[in-house]
């Protein structure tokens, strides 16, 4: 019986040996920086709303959370919105007239990806099992 464990737990250990590397490797990504950060948010936001990047304005960083704000050109309302990074997830809601909107993380809430690939952003924003919007932006 006593041998029968240490067999098991030696196993264990040799596949713990080989798999621990693996999946610290498989976390890594580029090194987030509070930049790279504001730069995924503001494309992520430019993405979900359908916005072209360059009206996506940085109104603060508090923590690890941007807030941001945009001049929708349709009607002149400023829209304001706030943003972090979770691995490779994009978490945003809503901001403005004195208001926090919750964050988009329930079940059935449209999930936003990022990556960085040669200096270029993609933007996943996956809304249903047939449904997402890719983009790309230059970083």
């Amino acid at each position: 019986m006593l041998k029968k464990f240490c067999i098991w737990v030696a196993c264990i250990g040799f596949l713990l040996a080989i798999l621990l590397p693996k999946i610290k490797d498989a976390k890594k990504g580029p090194k987030v920086t509070s930049e790279l950060t504001q730069k995924v948010c503001r494309a992520a936001i430019a993405t979900i709303f359908s916005k072209p990047i360059d009206i996506i304005k940085i109104r603060k960083v508090v923590s690890d959370i941007v807030y941001m704000e945009y001049i929708r050109e349709e009607d002149s309302t400023r829209w304001q919105t706030k943003c972090y990074l979770e691995g490779g997830r994009v978490i945003w809601g809503s901001e403005g007239n004195g208001t926090s909107g919750r964050w988009r993380t329930a079940e059935f809430d449209p999930v936003v990806t990022w990556s960085v690939n040669n200096s270029v952003i993609t933007i996943t924003d996956k809304i249903s099992d047939t449904s997402k919007n890719v983009k790309s932006y230059n970083l």
